[in-house]
């Protein structure tokens, strides 16, 4: 893939989860420069949502944080403590919007790309290892007054 093609693809995550965090939280996320995965597996611990995208262009996206971070996801959105299936329930919410806006960002950007997402997948655990295969992945890390959000998006390789 084209490495400007590619960084405005990143760019459109990297935008969505900024602007989707503002909407929900009215607080601000900070991220850091993006930078090429050095290694083909993501490593996390806490609350991870997992969506797939294709079209012109197909990856998959991971957003980690905190079960603490993302109890203040649901805090500002519904009333009283969340429950382990809340968390989930919000995460893939969180996740849907984040690549819902991303994806509607890039259509808009490469007319005719047609890409379109899976549904998520949510998990929380510790020591969670993904493996990005015969995909060229990104990091972004995010910081807020509430911790860390981590942005992994990998780019499936064109094929020869």
């Amino acid at each position: 893939m084209d490495k400007q093609v590619a960084e405005q693809i990143i760019r459109s995550f990297v935008g969505a989860t900024m602007n989707v965090y503002r909407s929900l939280t009215n607080t601000d996320l900070a991220p850091s420069g993006i930078e090429k995965a050095a290694s083909s597996l993501f490593k996390t611990s806490g609350v991870v949502i997992l969506l797939s995208f294709s079209g012109a262009f197909a990856g998959r996206t991971i957003l980690a944080t905190s079960e603490e971070m993302m109890e203040f996801i649901y805090e500002c959105i519904m009333d009283g403590k969340p429950t382990q299936d809340d968390l989930l329930v919000t995460a893939n919410e969180f996740g849907n919007m984040v690549v819902g806006h991303a994806v509607t960002d890039i259509n808009n950007r490469f007319r005719g790309s047609n890409v379109r997402p899976t549904p998520p997948s949510s998990y929380i655990g510790e020591n969670l290892t993904f493996f990005n295969f015969k995909m060229s992945a990104y990091n972004v890390v995010f910081k807020s007054q509430q911790g860390i959000l981590k942005l992994n998006v990998a780019l499936e390789e064109e094929r020869k």
